[in-house]
Protein backbone atom coordinates (compact mmCIF):
# COMPACT_ATOMS: atom_id res chain seq x y z
CA UNK A 1 0.00 0.00 0.00
CA UNK A 2 1.16 3.53 -0.29
CA UNK A 3 1.27 4.47 3.13
CA UNK A 4 4.08 1.37 3.53
CA UNK A 5 2.15 -1.41 4.31
CA UNK A 6 1.86 -4.87 2.64
CA UNK A 7 0.66 -8.18 2.27
CA UNK A 8 1.60 -11.86 1.41
CA UNK A 9 -0.18 -14.77 0.37
CA UNK A 10 0.62 -18.63 0.45
CA UNK A 11 -1.16 -18.79 -3.11
CA UNK A 12 -2.65 -16.22 -5.85
CA UNK A 13 -6.03 -17.45 -5.63
CA UNK A 14 -5.69 -15.72 -1.88
CA UNK A 15 -3.93 -12.82 -3.25
CA UNK A 16 -6.68 -12.26 -5.77
CA UNK A 17 -9.47 -12.89 -3.64
CA UNK A 18 -8.03 -9.90 -1.06
CA UNK A 19 -7.43 -7.66 -4.76
CA UNK A 20 -11.38 -8.32 -5.28
CA UNK A 21 -12.26 -7.75 -1.95
CA UNK A 22 -9.98 -4.99 -1.17
CA UNK A 23 -12.85 -3.20 0.71
CA UNK A 24 -13.19 -6.21 2.87
CA UNK A 25 -9.95 -6.80 4.60
CA UNK A 26 -8.92 -3.36 4.56
CA UNK A 27 -11.24 -0.75 5.42
CA UNK A 28 -11.21 2.26 2.85
CA UNK A 29 -8.77 0.87 0.95
CA UNK A 30 -9.22 0.88 -3.07
CA UNK A 31 -6.83 -0.66 -5.28
CA UNK A 32 -5.97 2.77 -6.31
CA UNK A 33 -4.30 2.36 -3.43
CA UNK A 34 -1.78 -0.42 -4.13
CA UNK A 35 1.50 0.58 -4.97
CA UNK A 36 2.74 -2.88 -6.71
CA UNK A 37 1.99 -6.61 -7.06
CA UNK A 38 4.23 -8.89 -7.41
CA UNK A 39 4.29 -12.63 -7.95
CA UNK A 40 6.86 -15.34 -8.08
CA UNK A 41 7.36 -16.41 -11.66
CA UNK A 42 6.91 -20.40 -12.42
CA UNK A 43 10.61 -21.13 -14.41
CA UNK A 44 12.79 -18.39 -12.94
CA UNK A 45 11.12 -18.17 -9.46
CA UNK A 46 11.69 -14.48 -9.24
CA UNK A 47 9.49 -11.78 -8.35
CA UNK A 48 7.94 -10.30 -11.21
CA UNK A 49 5.50 -7.06 -11.19
CA UNK A 50 2.31 -9.19 -11.71
CA UNK A 51 1.56 -6.80 -15.05
CA UNK A 52 4.51 -8.66 -16.80
CA UNK A 53 3.23 -12.19 -16.66
CA UNK A 54 0.39 -14.41 -17.47
CA UNK A 55 -1.94 -16.14 -15.15
CA UNK A 56 -2.68 -19.60 -16.50
CA UNK A 57 -5.44 -21.52 -15.32
CA UNK A 58 -6.31 -24.92 -14.82
CA UNK A 59 -3.25 -26.88 -14.89
CA UNK A 60 -1.75 -29.76 -13.57
CA UNK A 61 0.57 -27.93 -11.03
CA UNK A 62 -1.12 -27.13 -7.40
CA UNK A 63 -0.08 -24.84 -5.15
CA UNK A 64 -0.09 -24.77 -1.00
CA UNK A 65 -3.72 -24.52 -1.13
CA UNK A 66 -4.46 -26.96 -3.94
CA UNK A 67 -5.39 -25.71 -7.53
CA UNK A 68 -3.80 -22.58 -8.09
CA UNK A 69 -3.27 -19.94 -10.98
CA UNK A 70 0.57 -20.04 -12.13
CA UNK A 71 1.97 -17.09 -13.27
CA UNK A 72 4.61 -17.31 -16.04
CA UNK A 73 6.63 -14.74 -18.01
CA UNK A 74 5.96 -14.23 -22.27
CA UNK A 75 4.19 -15.88 -24.58
CA UNK A 76 6.64 -19.04 -25.45
CA UNK A 77 7.05 -19.90 -21.97
CA UNK A 78 3.29 -19.56 -21.18
CA UNK A 79 2.32 -21.58 -24.57
CA UNK A 80 5.05 -24.00 -23.30
CA UNK A 81 3.77 -24.69 -19.34
CA UNK A 82 0.18 -24.43 -20.84
CA UNK A 83 0.96 -27.37 -23.36
CA UNK A 84 3.07 -29.72 -20.95
CA UNK A 85 1.26 -28.89 -17.57
CA UNK A 86 -2.63 -29.38 -19.21
CA UNK A 87 -3.37 -25.01 -18.42
CA UNK A 88 -7.02 -23.93 -19.57
CA UNK A 89 -6.30 -20.48 -19.69
CA UNK A 90 -3.77 -17.70 -20.34
CA UNK A 91 -4.62 -14.59 -18.69
CA UNK A 92 -3.27 -10.72 -17.99
CA UNK A 93 -3.15 -9.45 -14.76
CA UNK A 94 -6.36 -7.08 -16.29
CA UNK A 95 -7.80 -10.49 -17.48
CA UNK A 96 -8.18 -12.30 -14.20
CA UNK A 97 -11.93 -12.23 -12.66
CA UNK A 98 -13.47 -13.82 -9.87
CA UNK A 99 -14.41 -16.33 -11.61
CA UNK A 100 -11.34 -17.50 -12.91
CA UNK A 101 -9.91 -18.18 -8.85
CA UNK A 102 -9.90 -22.06 -8.06
CA UNK A 103 -12.48 -23.23 -5.57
Amino acid sequence: MREGTYAVFDGLKDMFKYYFDLAGYQKGKTVDDIEGIYVTEYYTTKLMPAGEVYFVTGSDVLGPMGRELVPVRGDADSGEFMRDHDGEKRLTFQEVTIEDIPQ
